[in-house]
């Protein structure tokens, strides 16, 4: 069966086209999918990637571990 037969299969694609051109699965659909296909948007004040470890600290606090396991981290040499 096509995925489009059956409402309740959800089609994820989940490589992200990040190196095609932003309209390309967009301008080659049929008019009735448009709404459905891939697309990346295009943000006019593109922001910036983060620094490698920027957020380690807060992702480990999220994830439950106190100021203490994250310094015992750090002394380890787990992370940065």
């Amino acid at each position: 069966a096509r995925p489009d037969s059956n409402p309740a299969i959800k089609v994820i694609d989940a490589d992200t086209h990040l190196t095609e051109p932003h309209d390309m699965w967009l301008k080659r659909a049929p008019a009735k999918f448009r709404d459905r296909v891939p697309q990346v948007k295009m943000h006019h004040h593109p922001t910036r990637a983060p620094e490698h470890g920027e957020h380690t600290e807060s992702a480990l606090l999220d994830l439950g571990l106190s100021w203490e396991d994250i310094a015992a981290l750090k002394q380890g040499g787990a992370i940065g």
